[in-house]
């Protein structure tokens, strides 16, 4: 059920509706910064310099936003001019 059916079947207070379309939007949230920064990590990923930076994996991250918590996967790389081991969307 969507938040506008949730809201015209039931009899709720304005608290309740202001609770309802918090929790809605954080999802949405999470969604868009989601997606937003695994497109930012591949677009990272397609113009890095391919001889300084060897793909090592893909690692997933939780980040803590205003929103709440962000699940996502980065890139993890070798930085083969300083030895170690670095994510480029950082």
């Amino acid at each position: 059920m969507n938040i506008q059916q949730h809201l015209t079947t039931n009899s709720l207070t304005w608290k309740e509706i202001e609770l309802d379309l918090f929790r809605a939007l954080q999802n949405a949230f999470t969604e868009l910064f989601t997606a937003l920064l695994e497109d930012i990590d591949r677009q990272l990923a397609e113009t890095r310099d391919k001889r300084r930076y060897h793909l090592k994996d893909k690692r997933r991250t939780t980040i803590q936003t205003l929103f709440g918590e962000v699940t996502f996967e980065r890139n993890y790389y070798l930085d083969r001019e300083q030895n170690r081991y670095t994510f480029l969307l950082d």
